[in-house]
């Protein structure tokens, strides 16, 4: 029985598609490509930065605003949260929300 169980298991872990939504919070932009539609960032001075695709389903929020955010408000130096998805090697941002400078 025992073994049946943890097949069973192991069956739906394995359906269960391996890219997870993952959040970095207040990271500091590095880097913006407007082309490409990426921008780098990183947590703290030192640390490697991370690049953040992004995709016509990319949802930007800016704090404090009522309007919705566009890729176009990310400027290098700016605080932002990214919820995001690995698929692969490839950081794909579904929300990033732009916070005021402090």
């Amino acid at each position: 029985m025992w073994k049946v169980l943890m097949a069973a298991m192991v069956a739906i872990f394995a359906t269960f598609s391996p890219a997870r939504a993952a959040m970095d919070s207040n990271r500091i932009v590095t880097a913006v490509d407007y082309v490409a539609k990426t921008f780098s960032c990183h947590a703290k001075a030192k640390e490697p930065s991370w690049t953040y695709k992004t995709t016509n389903k990319t949802v930007f929020r800016t704090v404090g605003r009522m309007r919705r955010g566009s890729f176009s408000d990310i400027k290098v130096g700016e605080i932002v949260s990214v919820r995001y998805d690995l698929h692969g090697d490839d950081r794909i941002a579904d929300r990033v929300v732009i916070k005021p400078k402090p």
